[in-house]
């Protein structure tokens, strides 16, 4: 078996694929949530997730909160894809 060396930011990037601030909009408006809401799920500070919403591309805030954004995002059923597009899970769309 063969073991690659990789960085920490390759690492992280497969545990938890950064997502786009116009996949952060989108998805709120998919399930009808105010910024509010969401960093109130998320435990993300208001004002870091309305820099992160802002942001064309990747946002620059820390990966763990990134990832706290996208995990309860997806925790509502939102699917984020590696073409920047956002969609429901097939989860979601059954369960509707």
């Amino acid at each position: 078996m063969q073991i690659q060396a990789c960085t920490q930011r390759s690492v992280m990037f497969r545990i938890a694929p950064m997502i786009t601030g116009r996949q952060i909009r989108a998805a709120m408006a998919m399930i009808g949530w105010s910024l509010k809401t969401l960093a109130e799920r998320s435990g993300v500070p208001w004002a870091t997730v309305q820099r992160m919403q802002h942001v064309n591309g990747h946002p620059k805030q820390g990966s763990d909160r990134v990832a706290a954004v996208q995990k309860v995002l997806e925790a509502e059923g939102v699917e984020f894809r590696p073409d920047g597009s956002v969609g429901f899970t097939e989860k979601q769309r059954t369960d509707a």
